[in-house]
């Protein structure tokens, strides 16, 4: 049994022996090992489902080390690197929506903090779903007179993925590029910074745990009528053209997709961006064949088992504390900035805090068609109603636009037919039809392309050698 040093996942391969090896030597072990394995099967059968990983770590630098008698993936590269000092380093706040309270409490009680935030070009923003939120930052930098830092989200964009592949071993996420360069900033004149992430999982800030509330009030409708009804929503609605009904349709779109299942499927669904039949008609034969019997959500439905008998509300954030967190925001988050040799602390997911977080009744997280409202009422005392109440705006990049510009010779070269074929893992028409589909504003495939690109890039760099 391997399990990932500090993380509650695992997977039951059989154990290798690596002792007296050195690191070249670990490295064919194991790289030997996993071909024995399933761990391309498994790769391949979960990150078009969630874009992440859900019970092992990257590919790179994974060694297996024996400790006190078990077997321990570890990543080398992070173990080894010396951390600096941080005690008593000076403080910088990246911007993040629940980092506004914190950053109140460190104007009252420390000498001047320094804030960080990414801001998007407007015509960036005319395919995206991110709602500027730079105005609200200088606000909050006014009131609190903070040493305000901005920066506009323009990198070489083809030029910065792959790198950003290598940092993170495994395939990049929108998120990883604006963590990259938050990070890259910030270190060149300070070692620790404060980040916003788990206020979400904690307090019940994602559209997705509010849209499970709107989908229960439908359960008294039977099947034989929701789920026509709802496929047809999915069907009809566009989800990917430009201007401000980009979200509102995509987010229709993605709700009624899912809306009709069970308790549980419709949330995973609600993360999920290559369906099951989706995964189907996009593997080739051999692929689907090594597939069949694997289920991406395998350790979701364990955890979702864990607290059956506990509030809706409860068991969602549960299951996103023991996967979507840890698996892909913390774990981008850490390796973004670890890049960049910058430390990052996570107020919000203080061992008090998540206790006492714990304790506090569901409907004081979601009040309504409110959010994180227990937080948010707490925030009034440090800050304006409007900036605490204002629209979320998510910690990423404008990838629908850049797949449209910077990004779309690299989609044409990495995702060809020529390369498909090769690679011997995805339909080269399937995976045509999924560009085009998204090019023409059909559908919202932005982040699918996102995903089978850098999934190359990850195989060019890790796996080709």
């Amino acid at each position: 049994m391997f399990f990932s040093k500090g993380m509650d996942r695992c997977w039951t391969f059989p154990p290798v022996k690596l002792s007296g090896m050195d690191y070249s030597g670990r490295q064919k072990a194991l790289r030997e090992h996993l071909a024995t394995t399933r761990f391309d099967a498994l790769l391949i059968s979960h990150l078009p489902n969630i874009r992440y990983l859900c019970g092992f770590t990257g590919s790179a630098g994974l060694l297996l080390l024996e400790e006190g008698g078990s077997v321990f993936f570890t990543d080398v590269r992070y173990d080894t690197q010396a951390r600096e000092e941080v005690k008593g380093a000076k403080v910088v706040i990246a911007r993040k929506a629940p980092l506004t309270a914190v950053a109140e409490w460190i104007a009252a009680r420390q000498r001047k903090a320094r804030g960080y935030t990414i801001g998007i070009e407007a015509e960036d923003l005319r395919y995206d779903i991110i709602p500027d939120d730079v105005e609200w930052a200088r606000r909050v930098n006014q009131q609190l007179e903070t040493d305000y830092h901005e920066i506009m989200l323009q990198p070489d964009v083809a030029e910065l993925l792959p790198k950003l592949v290598y940092h993170l071993d495994e395939p990049a996420i929108d998120m990883a590029i604006p963590s990259y360069l938050v990070s890259r900033a910030a270190r060149e004149t300070m070692r620790v910074m404060l980040s916003g992430m788990g206020g979400d999982e904690v307090f019940a800030g994602y559209p997705r745990q509010l849209a499970m509330k709107i989908a229960g009030a439908f359960d008294p409708v039977p099947q034989l009528l929701r789920r026509p009804l709802m496929k047809t929503i999915t069907q009809v609605l566009p989800g990917g053209m430009p201007g401000r009904l980009t979200a509102p349709l995509r987010n229709a779109k993605k709700f009624a997709r899912s809306a009709a299942l069970d308790f549980e499927n419709r949330y995973l669904g609600y993360e999920t961006y290559f369906t099951d039949e989706a995964k189907q008609r996009l593997y080739t034969d051999d692929v689907r064949e090594a597939t069949r019997d694997l289920d991406a959500y395998a350790a979701h439905r364990r955890y979702f088992g864990r607290v059956k008998d506990a509030a809706p509300l409860n068991q969602l954030l549960y299951v996103d504390l023991k996967t979507f967190l840890p698996c892909l925001n913390l774990m981008t988050t850490d390796k973004t900035s670890m890049a960049a040799n910058l430390e990052v602390r996570v107020p919000f997911l203080n061992l008090e805090m998540l206790e006492l977080a714990a304790r506090i009744p569901p409907d004081l997280k979601l009040r309504g068609l409110k959010r994180k409202y227990i937080l948010k009422r707490a925030a009034e005392k440090l800050l304006p109603r409007e900036v605490v109440w204002r629209k979320k705006a998510g910690f990423g990049a404008p990838i629908r636009s850049w797949l449209r510009g910077p990004l779309r010779p690299m989609v044409d070269d990495l995702l060809s037919e020529a390369t498909l074929k090769r690679r011997g893992l995805f339909r080269p028409d399937e995976v045509r039809q999924i560009i085009d589909a998204n090019l023409s504003g059909r559908e919202d495939f932005n982040l699918q392309v996102f995903q089978l690109l850098t999934l190359e890039l990850w195989q060019r760099e890790f796996i080709d050698g």
